[in-house]
């Protein structure tokens, strides 16, 4: 009974015990659940936190980097800087790597070296003491290589997927030569030889073999290079000092001496930087340059002058005007690769015949050029983004008026293709058409690699003179406030500047004032002497009277008292007297007034004449410019007007015909009195009316020049 009753008492107990341990079991999961979030939080925070530190640590870094690249920058700008702003009278020069500077400490101008500007890494920034002797080519260490914790090669090579290329100045392709671009033998030296004919492509660059470790039959490599740039490491210290080391034996660097460019253990190394500055003004433009070509104005018979009046440069083809950025050549660095073939000759066309007897136009000169140049201008013109292959030819066309057309002469029209935005651009021709595909330019990829050193397609640099002040422009320009009264086609016309005239006014004008010269009565001998032309006179006169940066002498101290004024007065007048006369560009129909609204002197008449330049068009004047006159120191130009340099009086017998044939059939002398005028400018002698008829009695002949007031 106890038995049973026992059994029957602990049964309902049971579920509530099961209950207890299930409940107990669900703690612990929800324990052991929250321990794992926590700690997956946990870990989660310490991985955000290493990550974060992380990010912190390299973003740091990339401060730091950066920081040490614009200390490099800086340490540039701050050179420049300096050497360009020592003085007035201090003159200085721009290489790659280097600013010289001459004159005296006393900011005098003198030819003397008086600082040298380093514009790469080393111990000695600047150079100011044994200048004479200062020779950048020993700037380094002949065991440079061994020492790598004190030197680095910036221009060390890289090679990667079996291609090696160089960062500054690329050196495949580097032969040891024994011949110049002309031909000439020369002792060995290494340049650039693509094709293995043994002439260099890049004419007048070579590298001294002594200078390098480098042999041509091995493969390129660190060690191996013929074209290492080696400067020194500059050392940055935490408080942001720089300092070079002393000494160096393999990767260790020592310091000698104490001071605040020592490192230190509270004043570490935390980083270091080398650099080097190129010169983009000392390369050529590859946008402006395109092969230049020598020409003057005719002024004997010589088979070359015949040839300059034969071939005269046409509109727009500016490699043939002297001083034009279009006159530089590329020949030097992209010749060969445009087919000029390698050896001594010349651009310039050959001219094979000499003229025996003036005036037989088949005696003309042909000029031709060298087999396989006409090549290389047509692919190098093809590249140029501006200038077209056309007009005289560099000299090989005729384009006088009465030995060809003007239909069979190439119009030098500009080309509307962008400029070049960077020298890698140059392997691309533009497109004929939105939709055409782009074609390749004649070079390739290594050429232009190689080109890249010497090349360039922006070296914008200051337009100032030697005392760093503006230039004046060369072009005259008409005076807007007053109306020129030789040009009668337009009486009350004051602004006769064309759209050329007003662009080069817009560039010539700094900080709102003119610097170039403007001019408005050609009949008038002091009238153009305005305020402004007053003061760029006195401006010039000033310049020349001041003793030269960089020379240390003076222009007038050649030419003392009023001959430096009587120079610059000539100038003034060839800008006013010889410069643009009759301007026909303006719009109108062929042979009609319109045309010469930009005018400065007398145009053609023209009254529906059908010979544009008949002597049937010609007026007083035409063409005629009073020689200028200073106001003040008595200097006075010689215009565009004939004057007398020499009159010849002739005494004969004429009943005895002596001196003989110089009286007619009636025997009146013919030229009893002979006048040899000078005509200042070779474009043509004004045209002479005679007013009066040879007198039987003296035989002497009135020539009237002009019907103007102001002439005597």
């Amino acid at each position: 009974m106890k038995h049973s009753h026992h059994n029957r008492s602990r049964h309902p107990q049971l579920p509530a015990a099961r209950e207890e341990i299930r409940q107990g079991g669900s703690a612990l999961l929800i324990v052991l659940a929250f321990l794992v979030l926590v700690t997956v939080l946990v870990m989660a925070f310490f991985s955000s936190v290493t990550t974060e530190s992380s990010s912190a640590k390299s973003y740091a870094n990339q401060i730091t980097t950066k920081q040490v690249a614009d200390s490099a920058l800086h340490c540039v700008m701050a050179a420049i800087r300096e050497a360009t702003s020592q003085g007035a009278n201090i003159a200085w020069a721009t290489q790659p790597g280097m600013i010289r500077t001459y004159g005296n400490s006393g900011n005098t101008a003198s030819s003397n070296p008086l600082a040298y500007y380093k514009l790469y890494s080393s111990d000695t920034m600047v150079v100011s003491n044994g200048l004479t002797s200062y020779d950048p080519s020993t700037d380094y260490d002949s065991s440079w290589s061994t020492k790598p914790a004190m030197w680095t090669d910036l221009n060390s090579p890289v090679t990667a997927s079996g291609s090696t290329n160089f960062p500054i100045i690329d050196g495949k392709g580097i032969k040891a030569l024994t011949k110049t671009a002309s031909g000439t033998t020369v002792p060995q030296y290494y340049g650039y030889d693509a094709d293995g004919d043994g002439y260099p492509d890049i004419d007048g660059f070579f590298i001294d073999p002594s200078k390098v470790s480098y042999d041509p039959s091995k493969a390129l490599s660190v060690s191996n290079t013929p074209v290492p740039m080696p400067v020194k490491w500059i050392y940055i210290l935490r408080d942001g000092t720089l300092t070079a080391p002393d000494s160096a034996t393999g990767n260790t660097v020592s310091w000698t001496g104490s001071g605040s460019s020592v490192p230190t253990s509270s004043n570490p190394i935390v980083g270091r930087m080398a650099f080097w500055a190129d010169d983009e003004t000392c390369k050529i433009n590859l946008n402006t340059a395109s092969e230049g070509s020598y020409w003057d104005n005719p002024m004997f018979a010589t088979s070359q002058d015949v040839a300059f009046a034969r071939s005269g440069p046409t509109q727009r083809e500016y490699n043939r005007y002297p001083g034009h950025p279009a006159g530089v050549s590329l020949s030097p660095v992209l010749g060969k690769a445009l087919g000029l073939p390698a050896g001594g000759f010349s651009l310039q066309p050959t001219i094979s015949q000499v003229i025996p007897n003036w005036g037989f136009s088949t005696f003309d000169p042909a000029p031709q050029f060298a087999t396989g140049v006409d090549t290389y201008l047509t692919n190098l013109f093809s590249m140029t983004p501006r200038y077209i292959w056309g007009g005289s030819k560099l000299g090989t066309m005729a384009t006088a008026a009465n030995l060809t057309s003007s239909a069979s002469i190439l119009t030098n029209a500009l080309k509307l293709d962008r400029l070049y935005a960077s020298l890698d651009e140059a392997l691309f021709a533009p497109p004929a058409s939105a939709a055409a595909t782009r074609t390749t330019n004649p070079v390739s990829a290594m050429d232009v690699k190689k080109a890249q050193f010497f090349l360039t397609v922006s070296s914008r640099a200051p337009e100032v003179n030697m005392f760093n002040q503006p230039k004046i422009t060369i072009w005259p320009l008409d005076d807007t406030n007053n109306v020129n009264p030789s040009n009668d086609y337009f009486p009350s016309t004051k602004d006769q500047r064309s759209p050329l005239d007003k662009m080069i006014a817009f560039c010539s004008t700094i900080n709102g004032k003119p610097y170039y010269f403007t001019r408005n009565d050609p009949f008038n001998p002091s009238g153009d002497f305005t305020a402004r032309n007053l003061a760029l006179y006195d401006y010039l006169v000033g310049r020349l009277s001041t003793a030269i940066p960089g020379f240390g002498t003076a222009f007038s101290a050649s030419y003392p008292g009023l001959q430096t004024p009587q120079i610059v007065t000539e100038i003034v007048d060839y800008i006013r007297g010889a410069i643009n006369l009759n301007d026909s560009t303006a719009p109108g129909a062929a042979y009609t007034k319109d045309l010469y609204k930009y005018s400065f002197c007398k145009p053609y008449e023209y009254s529906n004449k059908a010979d544009p330049y008949g002597y049937d068009m010609v007026r007083y004047g035409l063409g005629e410019v009073v020689p200028l006159s200073h106001p003040s120191n008595g200097t006075r130009g010689i215009g565009r007007f004939p004057t007398i340099q020499q009159a010849v009086l002739v005494f004969m017998a004429t009943a005895a015909n002596q001196p003989p044939l110089q009286t007619d059939a009636s025997g009146v002398p013919v030229v009893p009195a002979a006048i040899n005028p000078l005509h200042p400018f070779p474009q043509g002698i004004p045209p002479s009316t005679d007013v009066t008829s040879t007198n039987n009695t003296n035989g002497v002949t009135i020539y009237k020049f002009t019907n103007s007031a102001n002439y005597p």
